[in-house]
């Protein structure tokens, strides 16, 4: 289990893999031993009806059609994944994945993996600070 400040409690060794971050239509559920491929099978289709109703009311708004570019697709895009036309974005996450290639030995990069591994360390003991979208400082 690994606390993070903004969300709470993540349980990172199996558990509900997507429960911190509110789940949605189809959620998947996950636990001890659940492989990827499992949960990979629980994933529906996108909800194409959900989708155009948002665009049509986006069209309806007293504006220029589209004049609002990728906002007016990436809500449209989330309906069609939730599956809902009304559309709460209350509750955020912010997802850091940590990894080490192995690229040290080809000179690709200028620290090891025992960097990537403290770095990891912090965030998960919430000491490392990161960037929060708007420009805030979080850890």
């Amino acid at each position: 289990m690994v606390f993070s400040p903004l969300i709470g409690d993540i349980d990172i060794g199996g558990g509900d893999p997507v429960g911190a971050f509110g789940g949605g239509r189809g959620r998947a559920r996950g636990g001890a031993g659940v492989t990827l491929a499992q949960l990979l099978e629980q994933i529906e289709p996108k909800n194409e009806a959900a989708e155009q109703e948002t665009r049509r009311r986006w069209n309806a708004c007293a504006k220029p059609l589209g004049s609002l570019g990728l906002l007016e697709d990436a809500l449209c895009q989330i309906a069609s994944v939730t599956g809902s036309v009304d559309i709460d974005l209350n509750k955020k996450a912010l997802l850091i994945f940590c990894a080490d290639n192995g690229v040290v030995a080809q000179g690709v990069t200028q620290t090891g993996s025992e960097v990537t591994a403290m770095v990891a360390c912090g965030f998960a003991e919430g000491t490392t600070p990161v960037e929060w979208p708007g420009g805030r400082i979080v850890n």
